[in-house]
């Protein structure tokens, strides 16, 4: 009951944010689709920007887990633009409200999960570190995180699945050429080079 009633608040929340803007939305708004009371809003949520939040960690959990152990990060990548992009309105009304901050987050900590689930396995079995192979993830992310955000700020018009496909195909070899670097800093630092 508990998992249905927070699942029931946060769509009508996101409801509500397919046809206006974040700031624009009230408490009052999203009991009365609901047709519950402030206190229950309150039981499940610290308030709006607590609301937002979990409504994006609530489909970012429902997508990764639709998305099959082994998928390719170009496969990830075009999943989580298809999520953006079947959210178009949501997105925009956020995007261009108060809630900026907290889409713009959510869009790069979840890009960041992807591309470590992708290089993950390759760089353990490479011997790089784990603080060497979050540097990897981060330059990798400012870089599809970047170009989301832009598609975003320019309307979500152009096709995205393309274009990942030829950014993936360009960053392939650079993930391959940043973890074999990795792998010579720490041979060199080891005094085997």
């Amino acid at each position: 009951m508990a998992k249905k009633t927070r699942v029931e608040i946060i769509k009508a929340f996101e409801h509500l944010l397919a046809t206006r803007k974040y700031e624009k939305i009230t408490v009052r708004d999203v009991t009365e689709i609901c047709s519950l009371n402030r206190k229950t809003f309150y039981y499940y949520f610290t308030g709006m920007d607590d609301l937002l939040i979990k409504a994006f960690d609530w489909e970012i959990t429902n997508y990764f887990e639709s998305v099959p152990r082994g998928t390719s990060i170009n496969d990830a990548l075009v999943g989580f633009f298809n999520l953006i992009n079947d959210n178009k309105e949501i997105i925009y009304h956020v995007y261009n409200s108060q809630g900026c901050e907290h889409l713009v987050e959510y869009i790069r900590t979840n890009v960041f999960v992807l591309i470590k689930k992708d290089l993950e396995d390759d760089a353990k079995k490479k011997g790089v570190t784990e603080e060497q192979t979050d540097m990897i993830c981060r330059m990798l992310t400012y870089i599809f995180a970047g170009f989301i955000i832009t598609w975003i700020d320019n309307g979500m018009e152009q096709d995205v699945a393309q274009t990942i496909k030829q950014i993936d195909g360009l960053i392939a070899g650079m993930r391959q050429l940043l973890l074999e670097n990795a792998v010579i800093m720490n041979e060199k630092e080891a005094g085997l080079q």
